[in-house]
């Protein structure tokens, strides 16, 4: 096994892109800004760092199936079947879980490191302030036992592909040399009210790599606004490094009630007490992000201010930035003709139908074989509150499938029926 392992995160309830994501078909599996669906770009990023033996793929159940037909040359074994989404937290914990249950990897004690010495170049540390973890002179590989792991999401969209791999490697170096958590953020364009941000300390150590202070999910437009004017703060991709045994560890000391179950489902793996395992672990175990749980926790955590360009689509907005707008400003897609319409998002998945708008501004159209959304563009950040409305009034199957469309829902369920069977 090599010493670096990528886990792709692909979850996900159908609900910030409805009525083209379904509960049975979420984003991930959608082809949104190119003819490759989101996993399949993922994927792609993913072959830039390692080969397809060591790519992992934490998925819903339901969604195996999807997996093995966008990915078929991802070993099956290599698709990790979460019960219910629990966040990435859960997510993350199940992937060392599979990685540490092989014989090659050893799980690592929960105890706490020593603490390493002040490598040679390092600048003392203000008075006052927590000492920074030492960043070794030259990167020293990593023990076979002890791998790195790579954590992409799968809602990016991301071009620069070079610059991305670039930074990527960046952060094993760091990961790898220092046995610390590293994240990878990107310097605020705009005040996003939707992402996470990470905020640094005042000095860059060296290649862009700075002490986190604090991660902040979600701010208020102005705190936003400061966040951009700052200096001071990333944009949070999501995107992380760290050996397995720093994050095991991590994981035992601040989040032990999912270091329990997990621990629970390795030692079930390779068994048929592996399905009941997930299902008991999974059922008692809180919506925890990585960042609530463990990165706003600890104190030896590294920031990456990447270079690449970057977007994250998780609104009809973000879609349309992905895409090119005519001169009006409008962005189409399939069968649309926009008649005085301006700035506005027209979408059709319906080869067969013809979607007219006229004398339309800032208005978001989207068209499916079971749903029409018309809404006012400027409130696709609230899209929660349209499926929770269909929710309320009983309508739960125009959430859970495009059922005009045929989604391959029932051969996703078996499917991941058989690859849990696979593993066992």
């Amino acid at each position: 096994m090599g010493d670096l392992k990528v886990i792709i995160l692909a979850g996900g309830l159908g609900k910030s892109l409805w009525p083209c994501s379904r509960k049975d078909k979420p984003k991930p599996f959608l082809a949104l800004a190119g003819p490759d669906t989101l996993l399949q770009q993922t994927v792609k990023r993913a072959k830039l760092l390692v080969s397809i033996e060591d790519i992992y793929v934490v998925t819903g159940k339901q969604h195996v199936g999807l997996v093995q037909e966008q990915v078929p040359d991802l070993p099956q074994e290599n698709i990790l079947a979460e019960p219910v989404g629990r966040d990435t937290a859960p997510a993350i914990a199940l992937a060392i879980a599979y990685l540490t249950a092989n014989r090659e990897i050893k799980p690592s004690l929960p105890a706490q490191a020593p603490a390493e010495p002040q490598a040679p170049g390092v600048p003392a540390q203000a008075p006052g302030t927590a000492p920074a973890p030492a960043l070794a002179s030259a990167p020293s590989p990593a023990p076979a036992s002890d791998p790195v792991m790579v954590v992409l999401p799968v809602d990016h969209i991301i071009r620069d592909q070079a610059g991305f791999a670039e930074s990527v490697r960046l952060a094993v170096d760091a990961a790898r040399a220092t046995g610390d958590l590293v994240a990878i953020g990107i310097k605020p364009t705009r005040p996003e009210t939707n992402y996470g941000y990470i905020q640094l300390s005042p000095a860059e150590h060296k290649d862009h790599l700075y002490l986190t202070e604090a991660f902040i999910e979600k701010p208020d437009m102005g705190q936003a606004l400061s966040f951009l004017k700052s200096g001071q703060h990333l944009w949070n991709t999501g995107i992380f490094a760290w050996r397995l045994g720093s994050m095991e560890k991590a994981i035992a000391r601040y989040l032990p009630d999912l270091a329990q179950g997990m621990e629970q489902v390795r030692q079930a793996i390779g068994t048929l007490e592996l399905e009941p395992a997930l299902e008991e672990s999974f059922s008692s175990l809180p919506n925890t992000s990585i960042e609530e749980g463990i990165l706003q926790k600890a104190d030896n955590v590294w920031a990456i201010a990447a270079q690449f360009a970057w977007d994250k689509l998780d609104s009809w907005t973000a879609v349309a930035r992905s895409l090119s707008p005519d001169h009006k400003g409008n962005v189409t897609q399939g069968r649309c003709i926009p008649i005085s319409t301006c700035d506005s998002i027209i979408w059709s998945d319906n080869p067969n139908k013809l979607v007219v708008t006229f004398g339309l501004d800032e208005a978001l159209v989207v068209d499916t074989a079971s749903a029409l959304l018309v809404a006012d563009k400027r409130r696709c950040r609230d899209m929660n509150k349209v499926t929770e409305e269909i929710a309320k009034r009983g309508w739960q199957r125009f959430l859970d499938a495009d059922i005009l469309a045929g989604n391959k829902s029932e051969a996703g369920r078996a499917s991941a029926k058989g690859a849990a069977a696979g593993r066992a």
